[in-house]
């Protein structure tokens, strides 16, 4: 079912893909640090047994893995996210989303942005335990 158009604009922007500064200059303003939606979003979209590689998420969105070390460790805090510590035999750290309710609004919001990249390819399979 196509969208009610209150204005051409809005439509033409409803079926628009969403670029990468654009979902930074959102996040800036909404969360207050450029990088925390496109994690917020690969988190959000990585299925169940997976966590995501910041090295790989910024390989994917042209930004080092550094720059979204302060926003994971402050929803770690939050007790939002947990890790993997280093996977055996690398040095990748793997980040996963808990089971707080928190996520149920913010994996449905993100799921409404189409980005102009594929964020499914930061995520890994979770290690199994040894």
């Amino acid at each position: 079912m196509p969208p009610i158009v209150i204005d051409s604009r809005i439509a033409i922007r409803y079926f628009c893909r969403v670029t990468i500064a654009e979902v930074r200059r959102f996040s800036a303003a909404a969360f207050g640090h450029r990088y925390r939606l496109e994690l917020i979003a690969a988190l959000g979209m990585a299925a169940g047994g997976q966590g995501v590689c910041l090295t790989l998420l910024g390989d994917c969105c042209g930004a080092q893995a550094s720059v979204y070390y302060p926003p994971v460790r402050a929803l770690q805090t939050l007790g939002m996210v947990r890790s993997t510590g280093r996977v055996r035999g690398g040095r990748r750290v793997l980040y996963a989303r808990t089971a707080l309710p928190a996520w149920t609004g913010l994996r449905r919001m993100v799921e409404d942005l189409a980005m102009d990249v594929d964020l499914g390819s930061a995520a890994l399979d979770w290690p199994a335990a040894s």
